[in-house]
């Protein structure tokens, strides 16, 4: 997921979504390393995960003039 995700937006034009998606791919890896180490995720891994999510998608709203 996390090279998808890199894959995708590893290279965008707009420096903000660049950023956002590295970032995303960053919060994937950590999250699948913890998880093979652990065998879990905490709550924390989770939300971080999300937000890194969720700022991509706003990003593309903002992009796509759906959101200010």
């Amino acid at each position: 997921y996390a090279n998808w995700i890199e894959g995708i937006l590893g290279d965008a034009d707009d420096p903000t979504l660049r950023s956002a998606g590295l970032a995303a791919a960053g919060a994937a890896r950590a999250a699948a390393a913890k998880y093979e180490e652990v065998g879990f995720l905490g709550p924390e891994d989770g939300e971080v995960l999300i937000t890194a999510l969720l700022k991509v998608e706003t990003r593309c709203k903002q992009l796509m003039g759906l959101t200010n």
